[in-house]
């Protein structure tokens, strides 16, 4: 599909959360960060929604980080994705899908002509030193609003870097 995938490392940014604080996901260096891309509109970032905000839960305290980055939506777009369920993370604004576009393998969906739209739904999981070490996009067959496969992700890199130390 192109770059960038699993092995690169993670295209650096900086965007504004729902507070107003700025976010540059290469001061998170030293944690896991789970990247999800979302939209208010998407029935797949709807159902996963209260998914993001568990995992965050659930990783509180292990040196993860959950972002999620809403691409490309108006103001009301964006306030109806946060009231429709509490966020305890950073959701992000990419107002102009400058930051999705940077994550969107070149040859990914290619009949999808908006390349911002290529990504909603999509899931990164991104290691301490800024390497990509899982990617999805959404699945409409298997889809895994769960985010099992992401908490497997996070787990392995949890895991190795508690044995690097010991």
């Amino acid at each position: 599909m192109g770059s960038p995938h699993p092995g690169d490392a993670a295209p650096d940014f900086e965007l504004t959360d729902q507070r107003g604080a700025k976010v540059k996901l290469s001061d998170l260096r030293g944690s896991v960060v789970v990247l999800a891309f979302v939209t208010s509109w998407c029935p797949f970032s709807q159902a996963e929604q209260p998914h993001l905000a568990s995992l965050a839960d659930q990783y509180r305290g292990q040196n993860v980080k959950v972002l999620a980055v809403d691409i490309k939506e108006a103001d009301e777009g964006y306030a109806r994705y946060l009231a429709r369920v509490p966020m305890p993370i950073p959701v992000l604004r990419d107002r102009t899908g400058e930051v999705v576009a940077s994550y969107t393998p070149d040859r990914a969906q290619p009949a999808i002509k908006d390349r911002a739209a290529v990504l909603v739904t999509s899931n990164l999981v991104i290691d301490a030193g800024g390497r990509i070490r899982f990617f999805t996009m959404a699945d409409t067959a298997n889809f895994d609003a769960d985010l099992v496969f992401v908490r497997r992700a996070v787990d392995d890199l949890l895991r190795s870097a508690s044995g690097s130390r010991g």
